[in-house]
């Protein structure tokens, strides 16, 4: 699969997007949000398809160890209002697991097995894959 449009998304289909989400944030805002703005074409497709993105990333290099400062929880603004509430979900920050630093087989089956039906990786300067 090369795109997004070539996804079997139907009603009802969860997908796990993997997103860039290292954003800047001051007190809790969003300071730059291009990252965002990159993803969000693609989330909005899976939902105009009645799709569900789950939407995964890592902010920061938290090392395991939970930090608020780079807690996703700060992106949940950009995306109602991008998005629509409810019309997605947002992962806490994957870093503050160390599995997710140290490439764990395991965490990945963790997250693989999430009830997802589909997998798309939407890193920064990629196409969707």
């Amino acid at each position: 699969m090369k795109s997004v449009e070539d996804a079997p998304i139907t009603p009802g289909t969860k997908v796990f997007v993997a997103s860039e989400l290292n954003v800047s944030t001051q007190n809790g805002q969003i300071t730059e949000t291009f990252r965002l703005d990159h993803i969000t074409p693609t989330l909005k497709y899976i939902i105009k398809k009645g799709g569900f993105p789950l939407i995964a990333g890592h902010r920061g290099q938290p090392h395991g160890k939970y930090d608020e400062d780079l807690s996703t929880k700060s992106l949940n603004k950009y995306f109602e209002k991008n998005l629509g509430y409810g019309n997605y979900e947002l992962m806490e920050n994957l870093r503050f697991d160390i599995r997710e630093e140290e490439n764990d087989p395991a965490y990945a089956d963790k997250l693989a097995k999430m009830a997802i039906d589909l997998g798309l990786t939407n890193w920064l300067m990629q196409k969707i894959k």
